[in-house]
């Protein structure tokens, strides 16, 4: 799978789509415009931020499931559950990472609260519910002895079938308590009996979930409800655990604090009499004193550095290797073959000496590349040796190590390979990961680059444009047909070029009419935005006279009354704004003026009483465009169709 190739294709997908979505020149009357659109998306970064590539290290590993038990760290009742029999959620003689060593440890034989700061994968939820259970196991006392918080409904879920997992043919009851939760539900022959799985059963039966998984809102509505007492009630509450602890920062950090307070306020529950667990894949930066200080605002408990516990990875073989093969020319990883190379070696699996003979053919590998290959049982192993000492694979660990952070690929492949072009050195990149990704020793080691990409998308902000006809970027030969100067698709107040206001574009559904929207207050016509500024209307104006074009309505909508906005029912007055202090330019005081170029206002009758039996029709502008004056499609009620 091409990654970077994927995220263009993903870029460009979601480009055509907007500019299809959002046409403004349906009529080819704004094809400049169009394109001028479609140009300030395309441009890096507009709606798509990556790919970044990551190195993903290995943990530092150390005591198995199965040691811990002979050192009586864990109960030896541990490993009798039937999930080790399938060595999940993990192998009991397996090593463990470092960090989910010291959190048993700290939890089980220290009693200590802790903060474990590991990345994505690594294990962060066995931490803590390998000893949760643990303690269960050895005291089966009923009611709630754990509570697990976390800040989506997903997360619950998540945890809840890793929950049905471990705890399958136990007697110890677990069980979400969200929103989704049904106040009554009926077993089927897959429920396990001790999944909480109703309302009912908490409130009605008193099933109270020794472990109990909800989210900081729910838990505030626990606390609350006179019906959902009985969870307080009983159980010895030793355990609490707010997963992706990073989302509890600013105004939602101190709710969450605030609620953990009231939570122990309610158990009667002292400074260390409960044992308090952060986790997150995103924390203070390996900050041990920042995560101190976080974790004692948050819990209201003491913690020390010793309590916090970061995933630690480890430098391999492969990096400390000092014999390093002679260059590789980098056009060897833009030859015509390398793609058919790799996909062979993905789907065909080929034979060791044609893979050899093949690698030699392209230039990864000399012409003793087939010495040896008798001692190789399969291909990944042949090209790990083959490739371990690889230079440029050598030097993109090494940046990618000293770097400590994702790095942008087009920044990967400007390094490795300075003296091709672009898209030659995108795809050079792209080969050697590739390659290197499928060089591992067996099956469960890591491979020679153990990659990960990241890719960032955001919807589009929106369109501004500058009207200020003696700014540098007009086209003075086409200001008479392209009344604009410059387009941005990311937020502006002033344009970059002129400095003066640049207003939003909004355009019609149905036919792409396009329109500048303004927020007016007194006599000024400020940039439409988001956020509504007090005692101000908004205002519509064109930049061209609107011309009916009932023909370009979606034929499919259901007009029940064409004539409700027609041509004799709205009219346009022709107004200058000044781009410094966005009034009418004659109104305007400023010492130089910026005048814009001419807009439209769309005014629409509205009748007053006069008398008794009579009435006055006045034009006012529009400040809730529910019509479109060219092709008079219509959107629903208190909405606009722009």
């Amino acid at each position: 799978m091409n990654t970077i190739e994927i995220s263009t294709k993903l870029n460009q997908a979601l480009i055509d789509y907007l500019c299809t979505t959002f046409d403004v020149s349906k009529d080819n009357s704004e094809t400049e415009l169009a394109y001028e659109i479609r140009q300030s998306f395309e441009r890096p970064e507009a709606l798509f931020n990556g790919p970044y590539l990551e190195l993903t290290l290995p943990y530092q590993i150390g005591s198995s499931l199965k040691q811990l038990c002979n050192e009586e760290v864990l109960s030896e009742n541990l490993l009798t559950l039937s999930c080790f029999r399938n060595n999940k959620p993990i192998p009991p003689v397996a090593p463990l990472y470092s960090h989910q060593e010291k959190s048993i440890r700290k939890l089980c034989a220290e009693n200590r609260s802790i903060v474990v700061s590991a990345g994505t994968g690594s294990g962060k939820t066995e931490c803590f519910s390998l000893p949760i259970v643990n303690d269960l196991l050895q005291d089966n006392t009923p009611g709630v002895r754990a509570i697990l918080v976390y800040p989506l409904n997903a997360l619950v879920n998540d945890q809840l079938d890793r929950l049905r997992t471990i705890l399958k043919d136990t007697d110890i009851t677990f069980g979400k308590f969200t929103g989704e939760l049904p106040k009554k539900a009926e077993r089927t022959p897959d429920t396990l009996p001790n999944e909480i799985i109703s309302r009912h059963e908490i409130r009605e039966e008193g099933r109270i979930p020794q472990i109990l998984i909800t989210n900081y809102a729910m838990l505030e509505y626990l606390l609350l409800r006179p019906e959902d007492s009985s969870l307080f009630q009983s159980g010895l509450w030793k355990y609490l655990v707010l997963d992706e602890a990073h989302t509890y920062s600013g105004a939602q950090g101190i709710e969450v604090a605030m609620l953990v307070r009231r939570l122990k306020q309610r158990l009667s529950k002292k400074t260390g009499d409960m044992l308090c667990i952060a986790t997150s894949a995103t924390l203070v930066n390996d900050d041990a004193e920042t995560a101190v200080e976080f974790a004692r605002k948050l819990f209201g408990e003491d913690f020390n550095s010793g309590d916090i516990i970061f995933g630690e990875t480890e430098i391999t073989e492969i990096d400390t290797l000092s014999n390093v093969h002679p260059p590789i020319p980098s056009t060897t990883y833009i030859h015509p073959e390398f793609d058919l190379l790799i996909e062979d070696i993905r789907s065909k699996n080929p034979s060791i000496e044609s893979l050899a003979l093949w690698m030699n053919e392209i230039g990864l590998a000399d012409d003793d590349a087939l010495d040896g290959i008798d001692q190789f049982d399969n291909i990944h192993a042949f090209l790990y040796q083959r490739l371990i000492a690889n230079p440029d694979i050598k030097k993109l660990r090494s940046w990618l190590i000293a770097k400590g952070a994702p790095v942008k690929a087009r920044d990967c492949a400007n390094y490795l390979f300075p003296e091709l072009d672009y898209q030659d050195a995108i795809q050079a990149l792209y080969h050697l990961i590739e390659l290197g990704s499928l060089a591992r020793l067996d099956q469960d080691s890591m491979p020679l680059i153990p990659a990960k990409y990241h890719l960032f998308a955001r919807p589009p902000q929106g369109i501004w444009v500058c009207i200020n006809p003696d700014c540098p970027e007009a086209d003075k030969e086409k200001l008479a047909n392209r009344k604009w100067s410059k387009v941005f698709s990311i937020p502006h107040e002033t344009c970059d070029a002129c400095s003066a206001t640049v207003y939003p574009l909004y355009l019609c559904r149905q036919c792409g009419q396009v329109f500048i929207a303004t927020h007016k207050k007194m006599n000024y016509y400020y940039p439409a935005g988001d956020t509504v500024i007090e005692e101000t209307k908004k205002q519509y104006f064109t930049w061209k006279l609107v011309q009916e074009n009932l023909a370009m309505a979606d034929e499919s909508e259901d007009r029940e009354d064409e004539s409700a906005f027609s041509q004799k029912q709205f009219k346009q007055e022709e107004k200058t704004l000044c781009l410094n202090c966005c009034k009418e330019s004659h109104q305007c005081n400023c010492d130089v003026k910026t005048p814009s170029i001419p807009l439209y206002d769309i005014q629409a009758q509205k009748k007053k009483a006069k008398g008794k039996n009579n009435s006055a029709v006045r034009w006012l502008p529009i400040e809730l465009l529910e019509h479109c004056p060219r092709c008079h499609s219509s959107s629903k009620s208190g909405t606009e169709i722009a």
